[in-house]
């Protein structure tokens, strides 16, 4: 008799099954009660520990080392470098050192490669995941270990909780404040369908404010050799802008690395910033943003603390399996130029 025939039985992976019998209490309950009643039906009885190989049980006691995993998925490494992606790790590694648990790093390109269970067995306690894509078969097995989903603007699995930005807030801010810096012809480089986009036009629609949608579609190539700006592209949207009547002069970039290649085009076209045009731009990536004059305002999205949040969620979510999966969203913050 077999781990095999009872995982079967049971109707759950054999990890799960190994994990139950190493009295791990990551595992669901209900999980649990199936695979100890398979046992007892097939007459399983597991071997004494010591004679056990593999890895070794994990059980939650404080003081206790834990082993994180943050698995990216389907994000080109180059994309995983820009300095958002950056603060969010920062962010995951002050969450995990400042309680002095480790992290590791798991970057799997092709989403059809995630193999959970293969990660649990090499001793993982739970895992941060970070991107999208996986089969039906790995968004399964999340509801076997402990998991936190972050970042983006939708919750993209069941069986997670989910931790990341408010995107509705985040285009708000950008249109409060150029509503009060006196602007009544806006635009918003972008794409409208994110939440962003439209809850900018939205605010500035709803107080009287005309708004133009600028759609950036091929403006950012990514991929897994490159992630940068097309800045014949930039040139156009800018050409565009500039041919709008009348011409706006609130603009609403909705993401920093855009907005980095936007200023000389702007100036190119006799544009100003600061005089022509009023910039905000989105997720406070500063290493693109310092050559920048004047600095434009900035919708900071929180990187930084999502990923010290993301920590504290997964670590709440070990010792308390059985509770419902929730959703934090963090406010953005205006961070005005100085």
């Amino acid at each position: 008799m077999s781990i095999v025939k009872v995982a079967a039985l049971a109707g759950v992976s054999k990890s799960t099954v190994s994990m139950v019998i190493n009295n791990n209490p990551t595992v669901v309950p209900e999980t649990a009660s199936k695979v100890r009643l398979a046992m007892q039906e097939l007459g399983y009885t597991p071997r004494p520990r010591e004679q056990r190989g593999g890895p070794k049980p994990n059980f939650m006691y404080p003081g206790r080392v834990l082993n994180l995993v943050l698995v990216t998925i389907g994000i080109p490494r180059e994309v995983f470098c820009s300095p958002l992606y950056t603060n969010v790790i920062h962010g995951i590694l002050c969450g995990a050192s400042d309680k002095n648990h480790r992290l590791e790093i798991h970057h799997i390109f092709n989403p059809a490669d995630f193999n959970a269970e293969s990660i649990f067995r090499s001793g993982a306690d739970g895992f941060l995941l970070f991107g999208r894509g996986e089969s039906a078969a790995a968004a399964k097995a999340f509801r076997d270990y402990p998991c936190v989903s972050l970042m983006g603007s939708d919750k993209v699995r069941d069986g997670c909780d989910w931790i990341s930005y408010d995107d509705v807030a985040a285009g708000q801010l950008a249109a409060d404040y150029l509503f009060q810096q006196g602007h009544r012809e806006c635009a918003f480089i972008g794409d409208a369908t994110w939440r962003r986009g439209q809850a900018y036009a939205e605010r500035l629609k709803a107080l009287g404010v005309t708004v133009r949608n600028l759609d950036a579609a091929g403006v950012v190539r990514a991929d897994s050799d490159s992630h940068d700006v097309d800045q014949r592209a930039v040139d156009d949207l800018v050409s565009r802008l500039k041919a709008l009547t009348p011409r706006p002069t609130g603009l609403f970039v909705w993401q920093d690395m855009v907005t980095a290649a936007l200023y000389p085009a702007l100036y190119n076209q006799s544009l100003i910033p600061g005089r022509d045009i009023t910039v905000v731009t989105c997720n406070n990536e500063w290493p693109y943003l310092l050559g920048l004059r004047p600095r434009p305002a900035v919708i900071d999205i929180q990187g930084a603390k999502i990923g010290s949040r993301a920590v504290d969620q997964l670590l709440w979510r070990m010792q308390h399996r059985r509770e419902p999966t929730g959703t934090v969203l963090l406010t953005p913050e205006l961070v005005l130029s100085k």
